[in-house]
């Protein structure tokens, strides 16, 4: 999952709406997912402001494309709001 794209003062705004303990509290009820986070940067910060959820914080390892498109490879579903974390499994012609 992917919540936030990259901040600028433009868009700063919009950031309310992408809090990822928000929008995502309703996903984190269905029984039998095992959520990865595919978000960097600070907005990835807010993976610890939900600590309760099992989530696999993929940050540190996505340091460019490459390494992004292997993660997803590995998953079953990528969700994800405008940004190339949304793109990329349809690049790397995933279904």
């Amino acid at each position: 999952m992917d919540w936030c794209g990259r901040e600028t003062r433009q868009i700063a705004w919009t950031r309310a709406g992408r809090s990822l303990s928000r929008r995502w509290k309703t996903l984190w009820r269905i029984p039998g997912i095992g959520w990865h986070s595919l978000q960097v940067g600070p907005p990835a910060e807010e993976i610890s402001y939900v600590s309760h959820q099992p989530i696999v914080d993929l940050s540190p390892l996505l340091t460019d494309f490459t390494e992004s498109a292997a993660a997803i490879r590995h998953l079953d579903l990528v969700i994800s709001v405008e940004t190339v974390v949304a793109h990329l499994p349809g690049a790397l012609g995933l279904r």
